[in-house]
């Protein structure tokens, strides 16, 4: 990895009141033991500088999700693939890709560590499962590392990590406090309901037909106040490589689609032959499961009947060209609309 100034991209989320609001949440849960390790995270080896990656296919294997660290890497950053380290920034939204949300924590000392980051660490290795943290250049030679906690113990003050060179260690509280930079809490990706009756009628009602690129669906879907996220889900600095976002959709579209329906009772995606929308799919997990989804295609003259398909067959045509002003060359993206059922309030 780079070196200090690598870390300090890394956590450039700003000092929120996060840290406060988070002691304050943690002093209402119940006493937690004074020494946990979890057992069942698995050991990845990296290879050169993939600490990042390979600590993040940690963290995903504990929570049952297949992936490796190449996958990760492939997700991040074109520093990532050319070995020139992994930013944890970059980290956070290959997972993100994979179905996690992640939470970033840093402190300044000691006393700042153990108020506001321990409490957390602590409350976060038994309610959710392992944490990536970053050290500083120093704790294990010139430059940055990147490590997973698995446990700590509160009479020894020490923490428990799995190391990517293929190691367990431990450090004491004092240690991480002095050599740390910032943690990243991830939440697995949830089972989600069920798209209802009355939820996909309200989409067929704010997106009645076909009538613009996904940027414009995406605005009309905001106005209505309609609560969805819209994820950008080709490589950010691989966005004016055509051959690069039609073969992300091939080899990892499935994937990518079947993780967003872990936390999402629909999508929207487009299908842009030749890099222009043409329509959208709307896609929904059917009520009694298995490999295939129901899909009713947007066209300008409004909604199909619903089809089961494959969420392979709709990644076919899923890269999308983008138009950006002042900018010649245009952006090409996998756009994906998640939906949220319920209101924004």
């Amino acid at each position: 990895m780079k070196q200090t100034r690598t870390i300090r991209r890394a956590f450039h989320i700003a000092r929120l009141c996060f840290g406060a609001m988070l002691c304050s949440n943690l002093s209402a849960v119940e006493t937690l033991p004074t020494a946990f390790k979890l057992r069942k995270v698995p050991m990845v080896t990296q290879r050169e500088n993939f600490c990042v990656p390979a600590s993040a296919a940690m963290i995903a294997g504990y929570h049952g999700i297949k992936t490796d660290q190449d996958q990760i890497a492939q997700l991040s950053s074109e520093a990532s693939i050319s070995n020139e380290g992994t930013y944890p920034s970059d980290m956070a939204l290959a997972m993100q890709k994979l179905g996690f949300d992640g939470k970033t924590l840093i402190w300044e000392d000691e006393a700042d560590f153990n108020a506001k980051v321990l409490p957390a660490i602590r409350h976060s290795l038994v309610e959710t499962g392992p944490i990536y943290i970053s050290f500083r250049p120093g704790a294990f030679g010139a430059m940055g590392h990147g490590c997973v906690i698995i446990g700590y113990d509160d009479r020894r003050e020490e923490l428990f990590f799995h190391n990517p060179w293929g190691n367990k260690f431990t450090k004491t509280y004092g240690e991480v406090a002095a050599f740390g930079y910032g943690i990243v809490q991830f939440d697995p990706p949830r089972a989600a309901p069920i798209a209802s009756d009355t939820f996909i009628a309200q989409i067929q009602q704010h997106a009645p037909r076909f009538d613009g690129d996904f940027v414009v669906l995406a605005s009309r879907l905001k106005d209505a106040g309609l609560p969805f996220d819209l994820v950008w889900c080709s490589r950010r600095d691989a966005r004016d490589d055509e051959r690069f976002a039609s073969d992300t959709a091939r080899e990892d579209g499935r994937k990518i689609l079947e993780l967003a329906f872990r936390r999402n009772p629909a999508v929207l995606i487009p299908s842009s032959p030749d890099g222009k929308t043409k329509k959208y799919y709307f896609v929904t997990r059917p009520a009694k499961g298995g490999a295939s989804f129901m899909v009713r295609e947007i066209t300008e003259r409004g909604w199909s009947d619903a089809q089961l398909k494959t969420l392979g067959s709709l990644t076919r045509e899923w890269a999308t060209a983008f138009t950006i002003a002042e900018q010649t060359a245009p952006v090409w993206e996998l756009p994906m609309i998640e939906l949220h059922e319920g209101s924004e309030d």
